[in-house]
């Protein structure tokens, strides 16, 4: 279940941030700086975010990724909100999107890790290649349901709605257990 939800909030992650880009009439350079951007500070946080999880552990670094990523959508939400698309400055965008990355990267990362560790080594690539399609089965239902709602009401709204939604994931963040955890637990109940 966990794997077919959201990796956090993917709005400044997927399709509705091109659009945004588009709305806010930024160029096409600018759009290709904010992409840029946006990959290299994604990339960096996959770095950190795996350093972080081995040092801290894993679902306690998932659940802070998955949580942090809520605050730059709503950021950008209630700007849009409080004084319109219009009001938002370029380089106010790239750094809410780059944000956005490098923090969607670290949860990115992790989640990853998390699934690579719940796979049983007899059918490791059957298994994880299913949680991979149940991730992109999320981005494709994310990207979905969040142009309808940007576009009947508003980027404001779905901003608000994604940072709802991230509560499912956060919810099931406690109950994963790797592998490794689960050899554990079963050898201290015998």
């Amino acid at each position: 279940m966990f794997a077919f939800l959201p990796t956090g909030t993917m709005a400044l992650a997927y399709a509705s941030l091109q659009t945004i880009q588009v709305d806010l009439g930024l160029s096409n350079n600018e759009i290709s700086q904010v992409t840029l951007l946006n990959t290299i500070f994604a990339g960096i946080g996959c770095v950190i975010g795996g350093y972080l999880a081995d040092i801290f552990g894993l679902r306690k670094m998932l659940f802070t990724f998955y949580f942090l990523l809520i605050f730059p959508g709503l950021y950008l939400g209630t700007r849009i909100y409080m004084a319109g698309l219009e009001d938002i400055h370029t380089y106010e965008f790239y750094t809410i999107a780059t944000a956005h990355g490098f923090i969607f990267g670290m949860g990115f990362a992790v989640s990853i890790a998390y699934f690579m560790g719940a796979t049983n080594p007899m059918v490791a690539a059957t298994q994880f290649t299913v949680y991979m399609a149940f991730g992109n089965l999320a981005i494709m239902v994310s990207n979905y349901w969040q142009g309808i709602v940007s576009e009947h009401m508003g980027y404001a709204n779905m901003f608000f709605i994604e940072s709802v939604i991230v509560i499912l994931p956060l919810i099931l963040i406690p109950f994963l257990r790797t592998r490794e955890e689960m050899k554990a637990e079963q050898t201290l109940i015998r």
